[in-house]
């Protein structure tokens, strides 16, 4: 009998189940993880770095973009006639994408894995759709926030309620 067992173990009869058994445990945690990923609002730290009076003529504009983000020097969201431009602040985009905030102060801003515009391989994220939480109160200017550089923005096409305020 003892002979038959060290054969059955010689030949990998004892290892073959572990190794499904791994297998099974380890396509079970990354889908796992895929599923948190994507039932999860992840919130991103930011920080105010500059604040300006906003222009006047962003209340004469129907529907105003309330926040948007600046990711390059090439396609910033604004040129030099528009209210929000910063002309006396150096941007680094190599580390930091930019929020763009008008007439409110950003109190959180958060994304999921669910609510993309763009994908990479089907199931990967690539342009992710920022859910922003702003204080109810009008300020009358423009804010400049920072977070490390991600690519994210806000629906500019798609629901305007996604912009929740808090008091």
């Amino acid at each position: 009998m003892k002979r038959n067992m060290t054969t059955a173990k010689r030949n990998g009869f004892w290892t073959k189940p572990k190794a499904f058994v791994l297998t099974i445990i380890f396509l079970l945690s990354i889908i796992s993880y895929f599923i948190y990923q994507f039932n999860t609002y992840h919130t991103i730290k930011f920080e105010l770095i500059y604040e300006k009076k906003l222009n006047s003529n962003f209340y004469n504009t129907p529907n105003p973009t309330i926040w948007y983000t600046l990711k390059s020097n090439s396609f910033n969201g604004f040129d030099k006639n528009s209210p929000e431009y910063f002309d006396d602040i150096k941007l680094d985009y190599n580390k930091y994408t930019y929020i763009v905030v008008n007439d409110y102060q950003l109190k959180k801003l958060k994304y999921t894995w669910k609510e993309v515009n763009l994908r990479k391989m089907v199931i990967f994220p690539d342009l992710y759709v920022g859910f922003a939480t702003l204080d109810k109160q009008k300020t009358g200017k423009t804010y400049l926030y920072r977070i490390k550089k991600m690519n994210i923005d806000s629906d500019y096409h798609g629901k305007n309620s996604r912009n929740t305020f808090s008091d």
